[in-house]
């Protein structure tokens, strides 16, 4: 399983994601390298400065590289999908979130990773 923590920049709407993976970033190049079969989770950081998540969807111009799509699990307060056993390549998805009421996109990408690639 990954999770992509997400938190809000400073003062601004714009978001900082960080993952399980060790991965950090600011701005929308931010990549998760994710395998075949694991299940993604997207979850609010502590002290995030966001009041929710809304969505999680894939871009309209990208593949979809999930079996089990996106949803909200309300008892874990986050949001949970599954990647194919087929999948390959990157997924630019979005991110949906409220913060002061107001909704926002994010749209950061999930890279699927063979099982003998390094990281």
């Amino acid at each position: 399983m990954a999770t992509i923590f997400i938190k809000r920049q400073a003062e601004s709407t714009d978001l900082i994601l960080f993952d399980t993976e060790g991965n950090f970033g600011e701005d929308e190049n931010f990549r998760t390298p994710v395998r075949r079969g694991q299940k993604i989770v997207w979850k609010l950081a502590v002290n995030s400065g966001i009041d929710a998540i809304i969505g999680i969807s894939k871009k309209d111009n990208s593949q979809n590289i999930f079996s089990t799509y996106p949803t909200e699990n309300e008892s874990n307060k986050c949001w949970e999908g599954m990647i194919c056993e087929s999948a390959n390549g990157s997924e630019g998805y979005n991110i949906s979130y409220k913060i002061n009421g107001e909704e926002y996109l994010f749209d950061p990408e999930l890279e699927v990773k063979d099982d003998d690639e390094g990281e």
